[in-house]
């Protein structure tokens, strides 16, 4: 999706969890300096940013849940890289990482987004997280179902 087709959308006010893996740090720090400094132009206070961290992007599945059944985000953004190796690991574990979010968002009401790049090598990664950030539309997709979140 285009960066310019999203709208703005005000954070004002909400909260909004951010779980960054560490494995492939350069990339995922790209990640969440995009999202973090999205959100703040956003008007969200940077005391209603929580950002933590885990080891890869596999613990994502259990950082979400227990950031989920806290009831205190309008949205939790989950930023990680999984690239491509020699063996199909990375298959496996987009797999498991992508339906733990789907549920956690399911079970608990809470928007989560994925801003979990999946990529063939790791110059494709190196793009989504700089000149094509992935996320800042990560971010911009959270304020957009914060907002949705708040009319339901």
């Amino acid at each position: 999706m285009d960066q310019n087709s999203f709208q703005d959308f005000s954070g004002a006010g909400k909260r909004f969890a951010i779980i960054r893996a560490r494995f492939n740090e350069v990339i995922t720090q790209g990640l969440l300096d995009g999202c973090k400094k999205t959100l703040l132009e956003a008007e969200v206070a940077e005391g209603n940013i929580e950002i933590v961290e885990v080891p890869g992007s596999f613990e994502i599945c259990y950082a979400v849940e227990q950031l989920a059944r806290t009831k205190k985000y309008d949205a939790i953004i989950c930023l990680g890289a999984i690239i491509k190796g020699d063996t199909k690991h990375d298959e496996h574990l987009a797999d498991a990482v992508y339906q733990a979010m789907q549920e956690t968002a399911r079970t608990h009401s809470v928007p989560v987004i994925a801003g979990v790049l999946t990529t063939l090598d790791k110059a494709q990664a190196e793009k989504r997280s700089t000149e094509m950030n992935r996320g800042i539309e990560s971010a911009k997709t959270a304020l957009e179902m914060a907002e949705l979140r708040e009319r339901f």
